[in-house]
């Protein structure tokens, strides 16, 4: 290494460490997830007329991630499930909250919620005799308008809990004369009979089988029978086209349900995004700018017009087991490396046009690579898999996870090697200190207005 040798040694020396991962343990949230589809329900007396959208949130929870106690314990214990030994009667037990709101600032007000509450036994401590992943289903029927929602999970075990939120809009159809229902990313369905509510979701699985096809369940409302094109569109973070179809069928008066299965083994590791749209006609220039603005809405739909109840849009990631965590996004890949350029050498960067961009990108990447005799560059797919890994667990509200105070700690040093949590009550903003034996560093977070935006408070030498 010929640059800046002690922040990229820091850098290496974690990828080596091969302790496991502690942000995949007891003491950090969840992987909890939120998708939002619809359902319309027509008026089977009359399916000429316009159908109302039914809001359907799907809550995605990592049982693994569960604090599980014995049944007998109280609820306070401290101990955690991996000192409790093999044998007898275990319990998890958590709560899922959905709130839903209509305008803005001072004007907002609550329109619905809705409350679960589960609990889980079964005859050992290990967490992995549980299912993968469990959903959990929320239907609302709102009037035409603006929403914003948000969805908290708590694990009443542990006390730790996480919040995810977003905005939407609900459509009014009675001026359209055909209609696209939201998408719904599956995982499996029954082409006979589909149904997305009995449905496993599609999920990405980092070291486990994959879905080899991405099925994707809509609905199409016609206001009386008619014959138009269903056009499917993949682009990659780079706007390549990854998948194009077009078929021209005939629709029916009403709603039907289908579903279009995408085999995924062309794909390869990255974030996609899939469109459906139904005779979608469009300049070149109009198309290039809306993706480009999908991709930097990240959760939240695009502005609605009139194109909109006939154009939908969603996103899914695909993790191959095995496959290292390269960048797909240049513009992106080079903002993350802030953390660990000179300043001149990153407005460089930042400034070079983009035909010179991708060479110095390039460039940089092979004066560091800690090895050259191999293909893989294992600094870069390291200090990637850190952005990529901040992203899905430091995010909250609409900011990218690795923009946070703890994403940036955590692309440099990696892994702590001790974590301490606590507060989070009426009095005391929550807070959490990072200790790293490496390099002898402690680091204070501290979340003062309670959304899980963590700050930096203190930065010190062990």
């Amino acid at each position: 290494m010929r640059a800046w040798p002690g922040l990229l040694l820091l850098l290496w020396t974690g990828a080596l460490q091969a302790r496991p991962d502690i942000f995949l343990s007891r003491d950090w949230e969840p992987d909890f997830q939120v998708r939002r589809g619809t359902r319309l329900r027509a008026d089977t007396l009359d399916v000429a007329r316009a159908p109302r959208e039914s809001q359907v949130f799907t809550c995605l929870l990592n049982l693994s991630d569960l604090q599980l106690r014995r049944c007998d314990a109280p609820l306070a214990a401290s101990a955690g499930a991996d000192s409790l030994g093999p044998g007898g009667c275990y319990r998890a037990e958590y709560e899922i909250s959905l709130e839903l709101f209509s305008g803005e600032g001072r004007r907002r007000r609550s329109e619905a919620s809705r409350y679960q509450h589960e609990t889980l036994t079964l005859e050992s401590s290990r967490a992995d005799e549980l299912a993968p992943r469990r959903w959990h289903r929320f239907q609302v029927e709102l009037k035409p308008g603006r929403y914003s929602w948000w969805v908290e999970f708590q694990d009443l075990q542990s006390r730790r809990h996480v919040r995810r939120e977003g905005r939407f809009r609900v459509l009014d159809l009675e001026r359209e004369e055909q209609a696209l229902s939201a998408l719904w990313l599956l995982a499996e369905a029954d082409s006979l009979d589909p149904d997305p509510l009995r449905s496993a979701p599609f999920v990405e699985e980092r070291g486990g089988a994959h879905p080899t096809e991405l099925i994707v369940y809509y609905e199409v409302w016609s206001r009386r029978a008619v014959t138009s094109t269903l056009s499917s569109l993949i682009i990659d973070r780079r706007e390549r086209e990854r998948h194009r179809r077009g078929i021209e069928r005939a629709w029916p008066a009403g709603v039907t349900r289908n579903l279009l299965r995408v085999p995924l083994r062309d794909l390869g590791s990255g974030e996609y995004l899939v469109e459906l749209s139904l005779d979608g006609k469009e300049r070149e220039g109009r198309r290039l700018r809306r993706e480009r603005a999908a991709w930097r809405a990240p959760g939240e739909e695009g502005e609605v017009d009139e194109e909109l109840a006939r154009r939908r849009r969603a996103r899914f990631s695909v993790r191959w087991s095995g496959e290292p965590s390269d960048p797909v996004d240049l513009d992106r890949a080079v903002e993350q490396l802030r953390y660990i350029l000179p300043p001149k050498r990153f407005r460089d960067l930042q400034e070079a046009p983009m035909s010179r961009r991708k060479a110095l990108f390039d460039e940089f990447w092979d004066s560091v690579d800690p090895d050259s005799s191999t293909e893989a560059n294992e600094l870069m797919a390291e200090y990637y898999r850190r952005a990529e890994f901040a992203d899905r667990r430091f995010s909250w509200s609409r900011f990218a996870g690795w923009r946070s105070d703890r994403g940036r700690i955590y692309m440099i040093n990696g892994d702590p090697d001790q974590v301490e949590r606590g507060g989070g009550g009426m009095d005391e903003p929550a807070w959490e200190r990072w200790s790293y034996e490496s390099n002898g560093r402690e680091y204070l977070f501290i979340d003062r207005q309670g959304f899980g935006d963590y700050q930096l408070a203190l930065d010190q030498g062990l």
